[in-house]
């Protein structure tokens, strides 16, 4: 459903006057940051990708087929991210720990996050992320 639709059954089902004084709430509580909203990092969506791919060693990425991993954060009240731990991989089992500890200092040297936001108040929220480590992935983001 896009928001079209949903418009028109709100509208109709509670008029416009009531869809008006709504939107315009929702409206001051995202120009105030304050609407509910999922955690963010950086200015655009692809600032994390930019962070990871650029900060990591290059010496991660592969030419031609590549190593997948898939690993979950949490990022606390406050922004800092807690609790990294890698899901998924398709690395040798002899780097998957030396890959684990870079990751774990760079997300020592990552800015904090916006926290996400629910009901008005910052909350804790968790985080999968995928990194492909293929050159081609890392020159997407760093050139």
């Amino acid at each position: 459903m896009d928001n079209l639709f949903m418009k028109e059954k709100i509208i109709g089902q509670f008029g416009q006057e009531f869809f008006d004084a709504v939107e315009q709430k929702t409206d001051s509580l995202y120009y105030l940051n304050q609407g509910d909203r999922e955690a963010k990092f950086g200015k655009t969506d692809n600032s994390i990708y930019q962070f990871f791919y650029c900060n990591l060693d290059e010496s991660w990425f592969e030419e031609g087929d590549s190593s997948k991993v898939i690993y979950y954060f949490e990022i606390d009240e406050k922004g800092r991210i807690e609790n990294l731990s890698i899901k998924k991989h398709t690395l040798p089992e002899q780097k998957i720990v030396a890959f684990g500890s870079e990751l774990k200092t760079l997300v020592t040297e990552m800015p904090d996050w916006s926290p996400a936001i629910d009901f008005g108040k910052p909350v804790r929220q968790g985080y999968t992320f995928p990194l492909i480590l293929s050159h081609n992935q890392r020159n997407k983001y760093c050139n």
